[in-house]
């Protein structure tokens, strides 16, 4: 029997393990920590006690049967050693079956973001590498847009998830979901449903909502996110085109929001506590934009914030490692009266919490991980893979088809009929030879081509045979 086995059971362990589970496979957990193993007890998988670095545990998780390890630790290093470890084990056991893929979460280390995946499995034997950094940048930035949008999942290309609550009011009260939608000019149209009770379904002809019913809207650009802010029923002023960024930390997302904003003609001050990587930034290709500020300082430093005139700014986003400092930080630019301000955590159960008080936007990076890790999991169909956060029965998936795949010259409705009711074709990217990729809602009947794109919002039970129809 073919095994998945992942190393870690903390919160990013215990969640690719839930996704694996919905989707039956066989999933072992290994874990040292008793308290960790204890918080992952509901789970319907083997936990087995030990480290992973241990031969005697790999042969009790049943190693020789492994077509998946993921190293889910919250050490980078130990989970590129435990990849060229377990390889190394498993291809001197006499029996062994098939082939087994490793999968390493990598957060901080720079050598994984510097090699090419071909060099870096090279010497680490590590087949996928899952960072999460430009998912965050993505997800952070397209978040601050509109505050009312509770999570919004980039699909790659300028293609967007996002989903919204309905309130009192709402222009999609009273009537059938998609006629309310084509009521509304500009307006993407919804796609998904989560009920007030819980129920997530694909949203049809006949679907109406309620109030506190969550919607998901398949989007091309950002622009439109206020739009869906209110037609549910919220108000919310624009975002101004190019707004002053202000982010503490020079980290590896720092430096990646930085280089987000000023491609986008923003001006962008980083305050950075360690001086050694503030002189790296300067004195990297990025600091030689004119339109960017880089202080070295505490950013609990409130002198400090008024000689940087932090009220001032359009923006402000802590990425330093520290959660309570964090949020500490982006609550004084509340206090400033900045318009927008986001962070980054590591606790997700924190992300609630920092929309309760007043903050814009959080994004965690274990929840991120999961993501990152099940795209790189998935990745024998070829595309993004995303968990909606907010509606957990949800995923979406990016397939790319190629010029051999059976469903080309058919239509869209012939592919949708396989999925039995689970999946639905939300966009779709065209991409034609000697012409720039468009991405728009198709219809139906519209046939599909060689190199479509195809973005497929669907539910999780529906995973394994959505992927199958579309491998075929």
């Amino acid at each position: 029997m073919k095994v998945v086995i992942i190393a870690g059971a903390g919160e990013v362990g215990r969640g690719v393990a839930q996704a694996l589970i919905y989707e039956r496979k066989n999933v072992i957990l290994i874990d040292s920590d008793p308290d960790a193993l204890k918080s992952a007890q509901s789970l319907e998988c083997l936990l087995i006690a030990g480290d992973v670095m241990s031969r005697e545990t790999l042969n009790h998780a049943g190693i020789q049967n492994a077509e998946l390890l993921i190293m889910a630790t919250d050490s980078d290093e130990r989970n590129i050693l435990g990849c060229a470890f377990a390889k190394d084990h498993r291809e001197n056991m006499e029996s062994v079956s098939g082939e087994m893929v490793t999968i390493a979460r990598v957060n901080r280390m720079l050598v994984a973001r510097q090699d090419s995946s071909d060099v870096f499995h090279r010497w680490s034997q590590v087949d996928h590498v899952a960072n999460a950094d430009k998912e965050i940048v993505d997800e952070l930035t397209a978040g601050l847009i509109s505050p009312h949008i509770l999570h919004t999942a980039p699909m790659g290309n300028d293609a967007y998830l996002s989903v919204s609550k309905i309130t009192d009011g709402s222009l999609l009260l009273g009537q059938t979901l998609i006629a309310a939608a084509e009521k509304i000019d500009g307006l993407p149209m919804p796609v998904g449903i989560v009920g007030s009770g819980g129920k997530s379904s694909i949203i049809d002809e006949s679907t109406v909502a309620e109030t506190g019913d969550l919607l998901l809207f398949a989007a091309t650009g950002l622009h439109v996110q206020n739009r869906i802010s209110n037609a549910c029923g919220f108000t919310s002023e624009p975002m101004v085109d190019h707004p002053r960024v202000i982010i503490f930390g020079a980290t590896s997302v720092g430096t990646d929001l930085a280089a987000h904003y000023l491609g986008n003609e923003s001006s962008v001050t980083v305050v950075e506590p360690d001086l050694n990587i503030a002189n790296d930034l300067v004195g990297s290709g990025l600091g030689n934009q004119r339109r960017l500020d880089v202080i070295h300082g505490e950013p609990s430093d409130i002198e400090l914030l008024k000689d940087i005139g932090m009220s001032d700014h359009d923006i402000a986003i802590s990425t330093l490692d520290d959660d309570n400092g964090a949020i500490a930080i982006a609550m004084r630019a509340v206090d400033e009266g900045v318009d927008r301000t986001g962070l980054i955590v590591d606790d997700s159960t924190l992300v609630d919490t920092v929309r309760r008080i007043g903050l814009t936007r959080a994004v965690s990076r274990r929840e991120v991980s999961i993501s990152a890790i099940m795209e790189h999991v998935h990745s024998y169909v070829e595309g993004r893979f995303q968990i909606i956060r907010q509606a957990k029965e949800f995923v979406a998936m990016s397939v790319t088809l190629d010029t051999n795949h059976s469903i080309i010259g058919h239509p869209i409705s012939k592919l949708e009929s396989k999925f039995k009711g689970g999946a639905k074709v939300v966009l779709l990217e065209r991409n034609r030879d000697g012409m720039s990729p468009v991405t728009f809602t198709p219809d139906l009947e519209m046939m599909l081509e060689p190199n479509d794109r195809l973005i497929i919002l669907l539910l999780r039970d529906s995973i394994t045979t959505v992927e199958s129809k579309l491998r075929s």
